[in-house]
């Protein structure tokens, strides 16, 4: 069956309305307007269809956008003004043109995005390739946690399942409860590592079992998280190395990277890679590589290459040499904008935080200097630890996030707000450091918390009772500056998150003279669960504070 046949005959299978009759209408809308560009920027994805395939039947050549941000000068399609695209009644006559052009924009994550031209005939040619090569079938159902916006989700989540005949799950399901809910029998899933490493983490990752694949692109799929994968499930894993410009170019199903055959592959005189292929013309890449018998080694990217005492270093290699300490769930490594040093940004995983709660972030760079000391010798001068790295949906470090990241000054993200006389939360707003926050983070989850209005009544209105609570992550600024060989909470610090959080609430904290019966029982360590109870009763702040459950420390404040 042709393309245009399955795309008349296709339903998503938690939507069953008419794709095709949604596009005619689509195309009929824009012909009537005399549309021929169309920026598009939907997330829901019957209406990605709609609109990507109804410009092409129209001759419109769509402009898939990675970000909402619009020309002024072209016509721009969303979630929201959708319904005002479509015509009342369909209009015969539309038919595709396998030469329709596309523009793709890039991520932009290592710089400035670009738009790519791509045209029906190549992604056609791309999607029967693959249908042949990894031998999905129409008895597949995909369901992904990547967009469609981005080449990956096009490729995988949109044209190919179209060629097999095969079915989709419209929603994009990036949640590990949506996805291990599901009966997985002859599913593939589309994803990239950073969802996926959280799904090997869960506690129902034994869900996963009846998974038929799994194809993952964005950033690389590190061995251990595919090991791991294995053990849980009997899937197929599929990595996948290709571009918005390059397109599929190789996969890897365990046993490293191999070109796909209808690539041809070649390196420059710097070593980096190009490719030219049925989908894709000549491209010239910035990934250094070695090629051997159709098996492909990426060595990183030619500008993540730089030159320290006249010798050219891989930041990729240190990367790779960072997380073999075993101690990191991500990492991330730069030059340092002000000096000439490298800079490591570290995440760290669960033995990471055991190791920072015993011996400090002192302790754990000494161990990481140590690792790199005979490949990179001092080459990485300066260590930043993160709650969470900065990477986007793909997986991929956005580049322009570094320096908010490396001067960042963290503080406790609080979740929490008044609780009546049975402890339960009342309605009000959400604070993190003194500032309203749009959602909560890091709740005990012993609490039944609720995620308030903004712009609910203010607090100081109800009676001044309240809860707040915050994980004491590895990477907060005091972990920094105090106990850097044993990471403690200073007890000054404690008190100064009474008074702020007092503060935030409208207790007014100005006229604070003394803090009477001051008692400090249990250390606050990194990692820990730190919830805060306070009350103001006629002049005095009663405080309790609680570590991992248990109480730490306790005392009142005459204001």
């Amino acid at each position: 069956m042709s393309f245009e046949e399955n795309l008349k005959n296709f339903r998503f299978t938690d939507d069953s309305r008419d794709v095709f009759d949604a596009c005619i209408r689509f195309a009929a809308f824009l012909e009537k307007e005399g549309v021929k560009e169309l920026q598009i920027y939907i997330d829901d994805t019957f209406k990605f269809y709609v609109a990507f395939f109804g410009s092409l039947l129209a001759g419109a050549a769509p402009y898939v956008l990675a970000k909402p941000i619009y020309e002024a000068n072209l016509t721009a399609v969303n979630d929201e003004n959708f319904l005002n695209f479509l015509a009342n009644a369909p209009v015969s006559g539309f038919k595709f043109d396998p030469q329709a052009k596309f523009y793709l924009q890039t991520s932009g994550s290592s710089g400035k995005s670009k738009m790519i031209e791509k045209t029906l005939a190549q992604m056609i040619k791309e999607s029967e390739y693959l249908a042949r090569e990894l031998n999905f079938s129409e008895r597949n159902t995909f369901f992904s946690s990547v967009s469609h916006r981005h080449m990956f989700g096009l490729t995988f989540k949109v044209f190919l399942p179209l060629v097999l005949g095969a079915r989709v799950i419209a929603d994009e399901l990036n949640y590990p409860e949506a996805i291990l809910g599901l009966d997985l029998a002859n599913h593939v899933f589309i994803a990239s590592p950073v969802l996926l490493r959280t799904l090997a983490q869960s506690p129902a990752a034994s869900a996963l079992k009846g998974l038929s694949g799994i194809v993952s692109a964005g950033s690389p799929l590190k061995k251990e998280l595919r090991s791991e994968l294995g053990q849980i499930c009997g899937a197929r894993i599929i990595e996948i190395y290709g571009s918005t410009e390059t397109g599929i170019v190789a996969k890897d199903e365990g046993r490293g990277l191999r070109l796909f055959g209808a690539v041809n592959a070649g390196l420059d005189d710097r070593g980096a890679l190009n490719v030219s292929s049925p989908w894709c013309g000549f491209f010239q890449t910035n990934d250094a590589a070695s090629i051997d018998e159709g098996r492909l080694a990426l060595q990183g990217r030619i500008d993540r290459i730089v030159k320290l005492n006249d010798k050219r270093v891989s930041l990729e290699s240190i990367e790779a040499k960072l997380l073999e300490s075993g101690l990191l769930a991500d990492c991330y490594c730069e030059p340092h904008p002000k000096f000439k040093r490298i800079v490591a940004l570290l995440e760290l995983n669960g033995e990471g935080l055991k190791k920072f709660r015993k011996i400090g972030k002192k302790g754990v760079v000494a161990e990481l200097k140590e690792l790199l000391k005979l490949e990179f010798k001092n080459s990485v001068r300066y260590f930043k630890i993160v709650k969470k790295m900065p990477r986007n949906q793909q997986g991929k470090f956005e580049k322009s996030e570094f320096e908010n990241a490396l001067f960042a000054s963290p503080k406790p993200v609080w979740s929490g707000g008044r609780v009546n006389e049975a402890g339960e939360f009342c309605s009000g707003q959400i604070y993190g450091s003194g500032q309203n926050l749009e959602s909560g983070l890091n709740c005990d989850t012993n609490a039944s918390y609720v995620k308030f209005d903004k712009g609910g009544d203010r607090l100081e209105n109800h009676a001044q009772k309240y809860e707040f609570s915050a994980i004491m992550h590895a990477g907060l600024e005091i972990y920094e500056s105090h106990f850097p060989n044993l990471p403690l909470l200073p007890g000054f610090m404690q008190l100064d998150y009474v008074f702020e959080l007092a503060s935030g609430v409208g207790i007014d904290v100005s006229g604070l003279n003394t803090v009477e019966n001051l008692k400090f029982m249990k250390f606050v360590r990194p990692g820990d669960l730190l919830r805060i109870c306070f009350e103001k009763r006629g002049d005095k702040l009663y405080f309790e504070l609680f570590s991992n459950g248990e109480k730490c420390s306790t005392g009142r404040a005459a204001l």
